[in-house]
C-alpha cells in the first residue's frame, strides 16, 4: 500500500467503517483477521505519525482499536508486544464483552512447545503485571494492579496454595462497600489469573495441554492435575441434535492491504439431500435426513462446530475413533 493510499485513515469515511471493522471482529471473535487488521493499521499509523501527533483526539481513537485488535489477537502476538500490553493495558478487556484472557493465554501457551519457555514467559508476565500502574479500583485505599498484587501474595503467598485463606481474603473483598460488584469481579479474573502464572508448566497442575484417556472403559478428560469424565455418549447425542447440515457460515477472503470484508452467512445444501417443494404455504416440508451417511462422516463434521479445547470436542474425537477401529476390525475379519 502506497503512502497515499495510508492517508486514508485521516478520512472520517475511514474512521467510521475502521470502527465497524473492528467491531465485526470482536463480535466474531475472529483472531487470525484481528492479527492481520493490528499490522495493517499499525503500518498506516506510522506513516501518519506526525499528523497523528497533531490530533491527539485521533490518535487516541486509533489507539483504542489497536488495544481491541491486540486483545483479540493475543495468541499471535510477539513475547515484547504481549509484556508491554500487560504492564501498561491489563485492565483494558474489561472493555470488551465476555472477554476470556486465561482461554487466549493459554492459547499462546500451548504455541511454545518447551516447557521452560513457557515458564520463562509466565515470569515475565508476572513481572510486567507487577510494574501495572493502571486503576483497578477507585474508592479503595489500595488502587492499582501492582499495588493489589503485592497485597494479595501478602496474604496469600506466592503460590496461593491455602484456599481457605483465599476465600476469605476474597470474602472479606466482596463485602467491603468500597469495591464495588464489578471491581470485584476484576479483581478475581486478576488474581485467578496471577495464580495462573505461579502454576509451573511442569507441574500437573500448570500444564496447559490436556489429555483424553480411557479409564475402565470410561473416556476422562486430565485437565489442570484432575480426571474429570466426560459423558462420552451424552455429549455425541447433544451434537448430533443439535447438528443442521444445511447451512454453514463461511468468512470471505481478506486483502492484503484493505479493510477486511463482512462474514456472510452462505448457505449450502448437500447433494445427497432431496429438495422439496413446500407442500403448503402453512406446512413447508422438511427436507429428510441423508441416508446411508456414516456416523463416523456425521461425526466429523460435528467435529467442526466445537471448539478443541472443549469436553465435547474430545468426546467427539474419541468416539470417532472407537467407530473407525470398529469398522477396521470387521474390515479385516471379512
Amino acid at each position: 500500500m502506497s503512502d497515499n493510499k495510508y492517508k486514508k485513515i485521516l478520512e472520517k469515511s475511514y474512521q467510521d467503517l475502521a470502527a465497524d471493522v473492528v467491531a465485526g471482529i470482536i463480535a466474531t471473535d475472529d483472531q487470525p483477521k484481528a492479527f492481520q487488521y493490528l499490522r495493517i493499521l499499525e503500518k498506516a499509523l506510522e506513516a501518519n505519525s506526525q499528523e497523528l501527533k497533531d490530533d491527539g483526539a485521533l490518535s487516541n481513537f486509533y489507539q483504542d482499536l489497536i488495544l481491541k485488535l491486540e486483545f483479540i489477537a493475543l495468541p499471535s502476538l510477539d513475547e515484547k508486544e504481549m509484556l508491554s500490553l500487560f504492564k501498561n493495558n491489563f485492565c483494558y478487556q474489561f472493555n470488551l464483552d465476555d472477554y476470556s484472557l486465561e482461554r487466549r493465554v493459554n492459547t499462546k501457551f500451548l504455541s511454545i512447545l518447551p516447557i521452560e519457555d513457557r515458564n520463562n514467559l509466565k515470569e515475565e508476565l508476572k513481572k510486567s503485571l507487577l510494574e501495572n500502574v493502571e486503576e483497578i479500583t477507585k474508592n479503595f485505599e489500595i488502587k492499582t494492579v501492582k499495588d493489589w498484587l503485592k497485597n494479595y501474595t501478602s496474604k496469600i503467598g506466592l503460590e496461593a496454595s491455602d484456599k481457605l485463606a483465599r476465600a476469605q481474603y476474597m470474602m472479606g473483598l466482596k463485602g467491603n462497600k468500597n469495591i464495588s460488584a464489578e471491581e470485584y469481579e476484576h479483581l478475581k479474573i486478576l488474581f485467578d489469573f496471577f495464580d495462573k502464572l505461579n502454576s509451573s508448566s511442569d507441574t500437573p497442575g500448570g500444564l496447559e495441554e490436556e489429555y483424553a484417556m480411557m479409564i475402565n472403559g470410561k473416556l476422562h478428560i486430565f485437565r489442570k492435575g484432575v480426571l474429570e469424565p466426560v459423558h462420552e455418549s451424552k455429549a455425541v447425542e447433544e451434537a448430533l441434535k443439535n447438528y443442521s447440515p444445511t447451512e454453514k457460515f463461511i468468512p470471505t477472503g481478506i486483502e492484503s492491504d484493505d479493510v477486511l470484508s463482512d462474514v456472510k452467512p452462505i448457505s449450502t445444501v448437500s447433494k445427497d439431500l432431496p429438495v422439496e417443494a413446500p407442500s403448503s404455504p402453512e406446512t413447508p416440508a422438511v427436507p429428510e435426513k441423508p441416508k446411508n451417511i456414516p456416523r463416523t462422516t456425521e461425526l466429523e463434521e460435528i467435529l467442526d462446530s466445537y471448539s478443541p479445547a472443549s469436553l465435547e470436542y474430545k468426546a467427539i474425537s474419541q468416539e470417532i475413533m472407537r467407530l473407525k477401529k470398529t469398522e477396521a476390525r470387521k474390515n479385516a475379519k471379512r
